[in-house]
């Protein structure tokens, strides 16, 4: 499915993004579980190197230094990183680049200090940058060590493939981000005209309320959801930790929320889907409220 849109201004190109599902045999999913494990520990490798060097010398380092380092480590004769060579190395550059940006954006004052990634989250992912093929006939994407994961495309693209991120729901859902490159015409901005533009308003009753007087009510699945998802949370906090059926538990509990994650999603892609294609609107303006603190950002 379509992902987001985005554009390139010095190329002048599109980006596209479609999300998979996907379904790895046994031995895919091993790899694939080498993957998420050797990315993070060489993000939190890095983000301690990062630190040990900031906490000294108040600056960080280049990327390029980190990488040299990273480099050096795997090459050396019974070295402790070996087994990173198991996994693709523009992966683990990538998780490398991952920590350069966290720093960069601290420094500009965009974002907090980074964290380490625990092992104990469900959700992981990571990215390959290159050397990816999707085979629609087949229905299967290739990517650098691991051939042929059977993939169930809900509809195909032209166009280059420029990354793949593979990711891992709670409930053991695997999916596929595919970024395309295509050579679609870049739409060009439109004028903002008062007739022709929809004023949109978050509401306390209901959902959305727009400037023609209509209304989007608010299903609040959350809600609807929370007598059932209380009971599961009470059985799965008396379960004993790392027993089986502490883990059984856990699994029903992230099904309900992954539920109405994707209720809300659905609700999102067909209120979105109403504004742009039901109405001659051409501009939307929103306001700018920081709603989950009740302030203005």
């Amino acid at each position: 499915m379509l992902g987001y849109i985005s554009i390139q201004d010095d190329f002048q190109t599109m980006l596209k993004a479609y999300k998979y599902r996907i379904y790895p045999n046994r031995e895919q999913q091993v790899l694939i579980e080498k993957h998420f494990g050797c990315s993070r520990f060489v993000f939190n490798w890095a983000l301690a190197l990062q630190k040990r060097y900031y906490a000294i010398f108040g600056k960080s380092l280049s990327r390029t230094k980190i990488q040299s380092h990273l480099v050096k480590k795997k090459k050396k004769k019974k070295a402790k990183f070996s087994w990173l060579s198991e996994v693709n190395s523009q992966s683990l550059l990538n998780a490398l680049r991952g920590v350069h940006t966290a720093f960069t954006n601290f420094f500009k004052g965009q974002a907090k200090f980074p964290r380490f990634k625990s092992k104990k989250i469900p959700q992981r992912s990571y990215q390959c940058p290159q050397h990816c093929t999707a085979n629609f006939a087949q229905g299967m994407i290739n990517l650098p060590k691991i051939k042929g994961i059977k993939t169930v495309f809900s509809r195909e693209f032209e166009g280059k493939i420029k990354t793949v991120t593979i990711s891992k729901t709670a409930t053991g859902k695997y999916y596929a981000s595919m970024l395309v490159e295509n050579n679609e015409v870049v739409p060009t901005p439109t004028t903002i005209e008062p007739s022709l533009t929809v004023g949109i308003d978050l509401g306390i009753s209901h959902l959305l309320v727009l400037s023609d007087s209509s209304k989007v009510d608010n299903p609040k699945h959350l809600s609807k959801a929370s007598q059932r998802l209380s009971a599961q949370q009470k059985i799965f906090a008396r379960k004993q930790k790392q027993s089986k059926n502490y883990q059984k538990q856990k699994l029903a509990v992230a099904r309900i929320h992954e539920k109405v994650r994707n209720q809300r999603l659905d609700l999102h892609h067909k209120v979105t889907y109403k504004l742009i294609c039901e109405n001659q609107a051409t501009s939307y303006a929103i306001e700018d409220l920081g709603v989950k603190h009740g302030k203005e950002p």
